[in-house]
């Protein structure tokens, strides 16, 4: 029995059942034809959400924002965190996947990870802090003071275009 098959173009021949098409090969072609693609800004993102620190942190913290789903997302969590965090450049882009560090008082590290999108949302126990991010190979200090009056500090971090 002799089959003939056109995908995307290309012919397949497939003579009985002796030779059957690859698993794989099946897979990869469900998942093109069936993904959905970024196109674009205006196009949603592949699956991408708000990334959230492990339990098991130091400090809890969620980064995101790429994306018109996923920075709602961020909105709506915005309230559990008391340092807000933006990245963006000098005409008010956004940035992401940016490194950045948290020190307590002393030069103490608390913390040091990467902001997968834009908007970086922190919850930092009361006290003085120096914050840097490595934008365009170069960190960048700022200082911030976490108090208990319940209104989150408000930080952005700007390449300097270098």
């Amino acid at each position: 029995m002799k089959i003939k098959l056109s995908v995307f173009g290309f012919r397949l021949r497939r003579e009985g059942l002796r030779r059957p098409i690859p698993a794989g090969l099946v897979g990869l072609l469900s998942l093109i034809c069936g993904a959905r693609i970024q196109a674009g800004e205006g196009s949603p993102p592949l699956v991408r959400s708000a990334m959230v620190s492990a339990p098991s942190e130091t400090i809890a913290w969620m980064s995101g924002g790429v994306g018109e789903a996923d920075r709602a997302e961020m909105r709506r969590s915005a309230a559990a965190y008391n340092v807000w965090v933006v990245f963006s450049d000098r005409s008010g882009h956004y940035l992401a996947n940016i490194p950045f560090t948290v020190e307590g008082t002393g030069g103490r590290r608390s913390y040091t990870a990467v902001s997968e999108g834009p908007l970086l949302y922190l919850k930092l126990p009361p006290g003085d802090y120096r914050m840097s991010a490595r934008i365009d190979g170069v960190w960048q200090r700022q200082r911030l003071q976490v108090e208990t009056t319940g209104q989150p500090v408000r930080m952005s971090f700007v390449a300097t275009g270098r």
